[in-house]
């Protein structure tokens, strides 16, 4: 930064006797005309100028504008990149896209699937219950009238015992209960006299 510093001053120190120089050939000078003593003095200042320039700035000129093509260079590295893995979710998408309706009847054609499979197992859950379920009301129900069977043959019986009790009152008169009466004792004594012992 010194060194371009020193440059532009001797570059305006040379071109200072110049200009003023072709100050005074520009009164010689016809106007409107080229007259090197006045534009080629301006010329030559120019041409020195970018010369000092070039010379003082091509070092951090290359220097830049190399960096300025190193990270260019590397920007479209990256954006290609980029644009590459785009075009491959891009790519990926698209064939998803397209594969929608395929998979869509897939997925409608297993749930049907499913759903018929499912339906089948529960009915399938549902007669066995059923059977089950059958089952053990046969088996209460053949319980049940087993016992109100016995409970009617029971009643039955004290009724029948009722109803013969009630008969052999009404037939037993007093004749028959001192008939029975002396039948029993007759009996009792022509037992063995080893059984009344």
């Amino acid at each position: 930064m010194k060194r371009l510093q020193q440059l532009l001053i001797l570059g305006l120190g040379l071109a200072t006797p110049v200009l003023a120089f072709a100050e005074e050939a520009h009164a010689t000078c016809e106007p409107n005309e080229f007259c090197f003593q006045v534009q080629g003095y301006y010329i030559l200042d120019f041409i020195a100028f970018v010369a000092i320039i070039v010379y003082a700035a091509r070092k951090p000129l290359a220097a830049f504008l190399d960096k300025r093509y190193a990270d260019v260079s590397k920007e479209i590295a990256a954006a290609h990149e980029l644009r590459d893995a785009a075009q491959k979710k891009y790519d990926a998408y698209k064939a998803r896209m397209d594969n929608l309706a395929v998979e869509m009847d897939k997925i409608l054609t297993d749930a049907r699937t499913g759903t018929e499979a499912e339906v089948a197992r529960i009915l399938e859950d549902a007669k066995a219950q059923v059977e089950r379920v059958t089952a053990e009301e046969r088996i209460r129900l053949d319980q049940e009238s087993k016992r109100i069977r016995d409970e009617l043959q029971r009643e039955a019986a004290a009724l029948a015992l009722k109803l013969a009790e009630q008969l052999v009152r009404e037939r037993l008169t007093a004749a028959a209960q001192v008939k029975l009466v002396d039948s029993a004792l007759k009996e009792i004594e022509e037992l063995p006299t080893s059984v009344n012992a």
